[in-house]
């Protein structure tokens, strides 16, 4: 008789929406208390998933990030294409270990961390585990630039997006990149690029809840082009909320937004050139 084990590999998945999904290899579902973990006591559902594929995990002692790539099949119970294509489970905390599930005893913790962006290749969803050293090697603070590093509309930019935004709906649909609409809304006049750089968000039809950066706008038609296709089919009838685009740089916070008081880059830094002078020069 072949060896056996009553031995399974689980993963808990805590979105950053605070949805929790459970998934072990085994053939059917176990409720395993989360206290195990370490975490507050509640008892969480592992969904039977054996469609999803773990590779070996790098682990080193010099704290080198340890990582593992996960590809599972987007039909693995509780995993919706919706929610991968919209950003859900990007940067999701991942707690991988293994559970005697005869006998309800956690053998080994695998590791903690988080998935980096999930991508879709070939039907399956693939993402990269990176452990807690990851966030060792990440930049703090902020760093010296000519442009500002803000997003429009944040707490230190402080620029109020009513007056910028506008809602408009589909009207001629070249492809899920480019199409024509109509405009409502917004307090200013528009222009060639105005547009460009903003968060255009469907707001009905199969890509609601979905956005994506304005790569260009032209006034006369009102026609806009995304950076990247949309990854549903864009119809006409389709509405949308957009707002102004910042390409970062002081005349553009000065002329557009009236807001060079909040502008968080450093444009007058003197560039490697002059730097490099020496003097005299």
């Amino acid at each position: 008789m072949a060896d056996t084990t009553t031995y399974t590999n689980c993963f808990r998945i805590a979105r950053t929406d605070g949805f929790v999904i459970c998934l072990t290899e085994l053939d059917k579902d176990i409720i395993i208390d989360d206290t195990e973990l370490g975490f507050p006591a509640e008892e969480q559902t592992y969904l039977s998933a054996a469609g999803y594929t773990p590779t070996n995990m790098q682990s080193t002692s010099d704290n080198a990030v340890n990582n593992a790539d996960v590809e599972g099949v987007l039909s693995a119970i509780g995993v919706q294409r919706q929610d991968i294509i919209g950003g859900k489970y990007d940067f999701a905390k991942i707690h991988m270990f293994i559970w005697d599930w005869e006998n309800s005893i956690l053998i080994k913790k695998l590791g903690s961390g988080h998935w980096g962006e999930v991508t879709i290749k070939d039907g399956s969803y693939v993402a990269e585990f990176r452990s807690l050293s990851q966030q060792l090697q990440q930049t703090i603070g902020r760093t010296y630039n000519p442009e500002c590093d803000e997003q429009l509309g944040g707490t230190r930019c402080q620029v109020d997006l009513t007056p910028y935004t506008s809602t408009g709906e589909v009207t001629i649909v070249t492809d899920s990149q480019n199409f024509t609409s109509t405009l409502l809304g917004g307090t200013l006049p528009y222009g060639d690029d105005y547009f460009n750089y903003g968060k255009l968000q469907f707001t009905s039809g199969l890509n609601n809840g979905l956005h994506m950066e304005v790569k260009d706008f032209i006034d006369a038609t009102v026609e806009f082009q995304l950076f990247l296709p949309m990854p549903f089919e864009v119809v006409v009838g389709d509405t949308f909320e957009v707002y102004a685009g910042c390409d970062k740089r002081l005349v553009t916070c000065k002329d557009k937004f009236v807001n060079n008081i909040n502008f968080q880059g450093f444009p007058y830094i003197p560039g490697i050139d002059s730097i490099s002078k020496f003097g005299g020069q």
